[in-house]
């Protein structure tokens, strides 16, 4: 999460070489996949709470959630 909090805030930043509607798409898909993955986790730990023997279901999806937010880097 943190990593795409920095991701957030390095698209969020006006650069002038950058046009305005590439940064306006740029941003838009930054916020799509910070809310996607904020989805993931809550919906994952919705899962691990009510479904038995989810742990290792659990980490899989947690580590494609952590490589999801590191390939935004």
């Amino acid at each position: 999460m943190i990593v795409a909090s920095k991701t957030w805030t390095s698209v969020m930043s006006a650069d002038p070489e950058v046009p305005p509607d590439e940064r306006r798409s740029a941003q838009l898909m930054s916020g799509l996949l910070l809310v996607l993955m904020v989805a993931g986790f809550a919906s994952n730990l919705v899962q691990l709470a009510l479904i038995a023997d989810f742990w290792p279901t659990f980490l899989e999806i947690m580590v494609a959630l952590a490589v999801l937010g590191g390939r935004t880097c």
